[in-house]
Order: C-alpha cells, then sequence, then structure tokens
C-alpha cells in the first residue's frame, strides 16, 4: 500500500497532444506487428501469446483514439 499512499498527491498526468499522436503511431505499428506475428506463428502456445498481444495492442490503439477523441472535442467546446 506504499505506493498508493505515494501516489495520493499526484494529478492524472496529461498527455500532451503530441505525444499523443506519437503514441497512437507507435500504438498502430504496435497492433500490425502483432497482427503479423499471429499470421506466421505455428504451435499452440505461441499461437495464444500472439493473440494475446494482439488484442491488447488493438485495445491500446482504441484507447488512445478515444483520448485523442475527447481532447478534440474538449477543444470545440472551449
Amino acid at each position: 500500500m506504499k505506493w498508493l499512499k505515494r501516489n495520493a498527491g499526484l494529478k492524472e498526468q496529461q498527455v500532451q497532444p503530441y505525444h499523443l499522436q506519437e503514441a497512437i503511431a507507435s500504438a498502430l505499428q504496435y497492433w500490425q506487428n502483432a497482427q503479423r506475428h499471429v499470421d506466421v506463428s505455428e504451435g499452440f502456445q505461441q499461437i495464444d501469446h500472439f493473440i494475446y498481444q494482439y488484442r491488447l495492442a488493438e485495445k491500446r490503439y482504441m484507447y488512445l483514439l478515444k483520448q485523442i477523441r475527447r481532447r478534440n472535442e474538449k477543444q470545440r467546446e472551449a
């Protein structure tokens, strides 16, 4: 629980717009690479691992897209 006390006073970190765009590009590349690994993988354990990585990369990419959409909506409202 030390980490909880240590981080209690910290505000949520805000990602700068250019960092968010870089993160989205990186996540897209990681997602595409994960898809390639799934396509060429052999064996059940390897396939399971790469499918997990693929789904994780997809979720991260979608999350980052949602973050940039929210940021754009807030900027339009302001």
